[in-house]
């Protein structure tokens, strides 16, 4: 019976390391950190690599894990791969595809960039114009139809009373074109976002604004629903730590915002609600 025992006990022994052995074969080595900067930004692979390498490498050493990086090219991929929950962290600047993210596939968010954002409608410096009903009838310059400015200009019309048929909207490749397209006379007025090129160029070089959004919840990082609450925290805290640092600074510097914060899921929630959506 001893005899008997003793196997027992190391064929215990035997299993639990087995098992100790097969999780620390299935621990995870790397964190794939995708992006996508809407129509705001550059879709060129290589350029996002250079603009977020420094973030990347940062977060690897917070967090002990290599933190790689990865394009989600269109927003259209971006929403297909929320829904199969494809990303581990996924940076988007979209504010209400973040929103939709945590809403409809449980994504949590991990930190917020400080700030808001606005969309504006731009318009020529001579034009006539004076609201938003003045649009009734005219052809409007918008990004993407998947695009956070197209949403918020798309509601902001419906609650001005301004119809919107199928050729209301111009929908452009970018919101450079946008801008391009109100200069030319080729539309009325174009739709852009506050942290856009254009609209921080435009008054500046001429253009007039006829109305803006109120503020909006700025862009984040959003982390897989199954990500461990402590591996979450980790990622959350070496965000936010980023503006204590002059390493940090540049990191938020090149990024084009000034830090990060916790963020209030609640507000992307409201937001929605704003939108229709």
């Amino acid at each position: 019976m001893q005899a008997l025992f003793r196997w027992l006990g190391a064929a215990a022994i035997l299993l639990t390391a087995l098992c100790t052995n097969q999780a620390q074969a299935d621990m995870k080595s790397s964190v794939v950190l995708s992006i996508n900067e809407g129509t705001s930004g550059s879709s060129d692979f290589l350029t996002m690599q250079d603009k977020y390498r420094p973030l990347a490498d940062y977060l690897t050493r917070k967090i002990k894990l290599q933190v790689k990086l990865e394009s989600a090219t269109t927003l259209k991929l971006v929403l297909i791969g929320l829904e199969k929950h494809h990303f581990e962290l996924l940076l988007v600047r979209p504010s209400h595809i973040a929103a939709k993210a945590m809403r409809d596939y449980h994504y949590q968010l991990a930190a917020a960039a400080d700030g808001q954002s606005t969309a504006y409608f731009i318009i020529k410096p001579d034009s006539t114009l004076k609201s938003l009903k003045d649009l009734k009838g005219k052809r409007i310059a918008m990004p993407d139809p998947d695009a956070y400015p197209t949403h918020i200009g798309l509601a902001m019309l419906k609650q001005a009373g301004v119809p919107i048929g199928p050729d209301t909207v111009a929908y452009s490749r970018s919101q450079e074109a946008v801008g391009y397209a109100v200069k030319q006379g080729f539309v009325a007025a174009g739709v852009v976002i506050s942290y856009s090129k254009v609209f921080k160029n435009w008054e500046k070089e001429g253009g007039r604004v006829l109305t803006a959004s109120p503020a909006l919840p700025f862009w984040g990082i959003l982390a897989h629903p199954d990500m461990p609450p402590a591996l979450l925290a980790q990622i959350r805290q070496a965000l936010i730590d980023l503006k204590d640092t002059d390493e940090g600074k540049a990191i938020l510097h090149g990024m084009g915002i000034s830090g990060f914060v916790a963020g209030d899921p609640a507000s992307y929630a409201n937001m929605l609600k704003f939108l229709g959506e």
